[in-house]
């Protein structure tokens, strides 16, 4: 019988088997232990929002990215790719829930 490797410890690893696995809503609590961690952590927070809103979390993801939409962000290009994003999932959503 062969060992079985060590369960992570660390979030981020954590989150990196969640997203292998396709399981964003364990990548996002993953990631949120990271941010909660380390709230200066840019690239964590951005990457948490993305989970949150692979995981269906739209708003949650929004109140992520808030800190990284200041102007001139060293991320500024990125966090406006996935507000994008986030604003086509609503409308998508909208026109859905108008045509029920």
């Amino acid at each position: 019988m062969g060992a079985r490797p060590p369960e992570p410890t660390d979030s981020r690893e954590l989150a990196d088997r969640a997203e292998r696995a396709g399981d964003m809503v364990a990548a996002a609590a993953a990631l949120r232990a990271v941010v909660e961690r380390e709230p200066g952590d840019a690239r964590a927070r951005l990457r948490y929002a993305r989970a949150l809103a692979a995981s269906g979390r739209v708003d949650a993801a929004r109140r992520a990215l808030a800190p990284l939409e200041a102007p001139g962000h060293a991320l500024a290009a990125e966090v406006n790719r996935v507000s994008a994003a986030l604003d086509e999932a609503d409308e998508t959503w909208m026109a859905g829930a108008l045509q029920e």
